[in-house]
């Protein structure tokens, strides 16, 4: 297990990568702050986030993240995880988002208002 306790990316450059699945997995990390995130074409973010158990705080924010279709996991087993906050200036039209926030035991504040949900999926 990694020990940092916070990471913040200023520009991070992504427009190459398709798949984030696992990119944080069991980081001992509190906050994470990912600003001006160019996400165009990643698919997948599935357990990006999974078994941060010092996870605290996450801010997702200025994503481009129009073709995201999979979050399934992303903070899984982040169990003192508080707070999501997403900020897009576009929706995620996610397809995939079972077991997003399992065994999320403290979490008492998300705001999904981003995510764009199909029809179908209603």
């Amino acid at each position: 297990m990694y020990k940092y306790n916070k990471i913040r990316f200023i520009l991070f450059k992504s427009s190459k990568i398709k798949k984030m699945s696992n990119m944080f997995s069991y980081m001992n990390l509190e906050n994470i702050d990912l600003p001006i995130f160019n996400a165009k074409n990643i698919k997948t973010m599935e357990d990006m986030f999974a078994y941060c158990n010092s996870l605290r705080h996450i801010k997702l924010s200025f994503f481009n993240t129009s073709n995201i279709d999979n979050m399934r996991g992303m903070f899984r087993c982040c169990e003192n995880l508080e707070t999501v906050i997403f900020s897009s200036s576009n929706n995620i039209n996610v397809k995939k988002m079972d077991d997003m926030f399992d065994s999320c035991k403290k979490l008492e504040e998300v705001d999904l208002s981003v995510l764009f949900f199909q029809k179908k999926q209603l």
